[in-house]
């Protein structure tokens, strides 16, 4: 299973099925410290392939990225996301605030 370094925090998760024995990671983390790129997209092929991409806001939002976002099970925060920042929010926006402290008091 692949996981995320201590640097970023898991927004979402999804996997695909890609043989019988065999689910493939797709991952969306962020590192509220880092504002250029701060989203990781990440995932799996397969056993022990992986890949990882560090993205921007701009990117994130673009439709590049869109089966990914959907696979790793991301399609309301990004659509939530979005309208943050129609709305003027910097970054990070209090919908990316919000999941990090929830992910730092469940630890």
């Amino acid at each position: 299973m692949a996981t995320l370094s201590e640097r970023f925090i898991e927004i979402g998760r999804g996997y695909e099925r890609k043989s019988e024995n065999y689910k493939c990671p797709h991952i969306l983390g962020v590192d509220i410290k880092e504002k250029e790129k701060p989203f990781i997209v990440a995932s799996g092929d397969h056993h022990s392939d992986c890949g990882a991409a560090l993205i921007s806001i701009d990117e994130l939002l673009s439709d590049r990225w869109k089966e990914h976002i959907k696979k790793a099970n991301c399609s309301d925060f990004v659509e939530q996301l979005r309208k943050s920042v129609e709305n003027g929010e910097k970054f990070p926006q209090n919908i990316i605030v919000e999941i990090v402290n929830n992910s730092l008091n469940s630890k």
